[in-house]
Parts: C-alpha cells; structure tokens; sequence
C-alpha cells in the first residue's frame, strides 16, 4: 500500500524534497505543469452546531445555507439541508480545541516543527483543532506509528459533510507557524473500511489546510486548502480559498485538477510568500516539483466551483493562448501567524475516508525559487 506523506517545509528556499520514507517517486524539480479537473457536480451541505464526542451525530440547523461545493456559481439564499435519512455534520467555529501540546510557533528555524512520525511520542507536539470530528471507534482513528509503522494515520467521524467547505469543517491536527514558509506532505487517502483501497465517497480526500486562528462560523471562515482523494467523482487534487462572507455562510472556491485514474497518493506543497499561497505536486507518476494549473483538456477542463465561483478569486490566472494559467490564492486577510497542519474529510461518508501521513516538514522561504528546491 502506498503512503502519502505530508511535509511541511518552511525554510529560506523550498524546494524539491528527497521523500525522506515517503512511497510517493522521488526526481529532480521543474515538471511541466498541468492536470485536469472534474467536472462540476452537487451535492448538500449543512452547518454543525455542536460538537459531540466519538462518532456520535451533530444537529443540524435549517437557518443557515450553504451551497453544493461541487456546483459551480453562487450559493441560492434558500437552506440547503442533507436528504431525509442520511446523517450530516455542522461546525459552528466553537473553540472546542485541543491542545495536546500548546503547538509551536516558528519564526526560524522551522525544521524544528517536522514530524517523520516515526514515534508516537510527537502527538503531543500537534493542537486538534477540532477533536470531535475525528474517529474514536477504530484503531487508527489518530495516532502516530502505531496503526502504521512511520505514518501518522487520522479518520474522520463517519457522517455525511464532515469536511472543509464555507462553515463546514473537519479533522485538522495543526502546528502554528510565522511568516513566509513551505509546508510539504505526502499522503495517502484510502477507504476507511477497507485501507487497501480507495475511498467511494465524494470529496473523500487528505491533504493540508492554512487556517486564520481567529476563523469563526457561520461567515467568519478563512484559510487555504490543498488535498487529494476521490472528488466529484473522479481522483483529483484540490486547492480551495474561504474568505469570510458578512452576508450569510463564508464563501469557498474551489479548482479539481484530475490525477491519473486510480492514483490517490502524492506529495504536495504549499509555499507562503508574503500575500500570496502557491500550490505545487510530484505525483507518483512525476519526475519533480509541479506548479498547480488549469487543465483545459476535455472532458472535465479545470473550473471554479463553490458557493464563491461567482466572485474572481485574486492570483488564479485563467489559461490565454495556449498558456495553462496558474492556481495561486492571493489572501491579503490572513495574518502572519496561522495554523498549518494535516487534514481529513469525508463530505460523503459513504464508507468513509483514513488519511495515511508519513511526515510533515517545515521551512522558511524569501524567493519564489525556494518553493522548489530540496530541502
């Protein structure tokens, strides 16, 4: 079974990362850029307003809406809610964090906060966020070399919309981090109920989440995310943008770029510079570090999607003449410390999702071509 690792680099150059125990291929940086997308597709989402421990449910309220993250446009103003019958969860921004440490904040030397998870004796070195919207009825509902050697393993409670999306959340097991940095993981998301293999459910997926400490629901949400799993349908990356909304529900965009069918491991990063979030790959089936960008190839060209698609999101360029464009989020919003950490969601629980992290490595970054680099 391959693994992807999660690793969160924060350094004066980021770059190309050796895989340090990670199964995901390892080369040189620079591949060309370039994936597709899925298509746009719908589905419910409710608002949790209250947490309850274990895999217990979470009630629902019928006064706040939120749009289908897999359509594409603005969110109608009518409450949108979970069919009859099916379970669903809410997130109403409460503090009800754990510190299991009191996380550490780094303005240098940032290869102190990574993880190779290869002792369960870090745990305490990560904050839960939000602890009631993470497994505790399995082994490996969050620990640390325990379900597997040198991975931190993390699932979700198995309800219907516990994910990240406008007020929604889910898992985030976080370290604080300050100023300009990279955060690089590699991951493997599989099925809960069956680890060998891939997800079912939609928008089942692992990956990272850049979060404002002070984000509150309902409107108040604002953080980036980049993940990869089973999306609309299809085994995609995903880089999403919340911003706050004074009018109703926080607002995410969201942009699906399509992996080669059946892959849902790989190496991700997330590289900070000043405003700006860039969001970079090296799949399996890569030689090296890949800037995300559209994909304009049929059938499922690259898109915004989200109850924000309405709005331009600032930094992402559209493909023009042949040139693929860019999916950068510029968010002037967020302050200079926030919550970098490891992320999980099942918006679709259906059998449910088990995120599988190798490590998490951290450094600083002062120019564009420390995004990159090896570190």
């Amino acid at each position: 079974m391959v693994r992807f690792v999660l690793c969160v680099v924060l350094f004066n150059a980021c770059g190309t990362s050796s895989g340090g125990g990670s199964s995901t291929t390892g080369g040189s940086s620079g591949a060309a850029a370039g994936a597709s997308s899925t298509a746009a597709g719908s589905s419910s989402a409710a608002t949790l307003v209250s947490s309850v421990g274990g895999s217990s449910g979470m009630a629902l309220s019928s006064t706040t809406s939120l749009s289908a993250q897999g359509s594409s446009g603005v969110a109608p103003a009518s409450t949108s809610s979970s069919a009859p019958g099916s379970s669903s969860a809410m997130s109403d921004g409460s503090s009800s964090m754990v510190p299991v440490s009191s996380g550490m904040t780094a303005s240098s030397g940032l290869s102190a906060l990574n993880d190779e998870f290869n002792d369960a004796a870090s745990l305490p070195d990560w904050t839960d966020l939000l602890p009631a919207l993470h497994a505790t009825d399995q082994q490996g509902a969050l620990d640390i070399n325990s379900t597997l050697s040198g991975a931190m393993v993390l699932v979700p409670i198995l309800l219907n919309e516990v994910g990240w999306y406008a007020d929604n959340q889910g898992p985030l097991l976080f370290k604080s981090v300050t100023g300009n940095f990279v955060v690089e993981i590699a991951v493997n998301v599989v099925n809960r109920a069956a680890p060998t293999q891939a997800p079912t459910g939609a928008y089942n997926a692992g990956g990272l989440v850049i979060r404002d400490p002070t984000s509150t629901s309902p409107g108040q949400q604002r953080w980036v995310m980049y993940n990869m799993g089973l999306q609309n349908g299809t085994f995609a990356r995903e880089a999403k943008t919340t911003r706050a909304n004074p009018n109703g529900a926080s607002l995410s965009t969201l942009f699906l770029m399509e992996t080669t069918p059946g892959i849902h491991n790989g190496r991700l990063r997330v590289c900070r510079m000043g405003d700006t979030f860039r969001f970079f790959h090296w799949m399996p089936d890569e030689t090296g570090w890949t800037e995300e960008a559209y994909n304009t190839a049929s059938p499922n060209p690259t898109q915004p999607m989200g109850s924000g698609a309405g709005e331009p999101s600032p930094g992402v360029v559209p493909p023009s003449g042949g040139n693929p464009g860019v999916i950068q989020f510029v968010r002037p919003d967020l302050p200079q410390t926030l919550q970098v950490g490891l992320m999980v969601g099942n918006w679709g629980a259906t059998s449910g999702v088990r995120g599988e992290f190798d490590y998490a490595r951290f450094a600083e970054a002062e120019q564009a071509s420390d995004c990159v680099r090896a570190f």
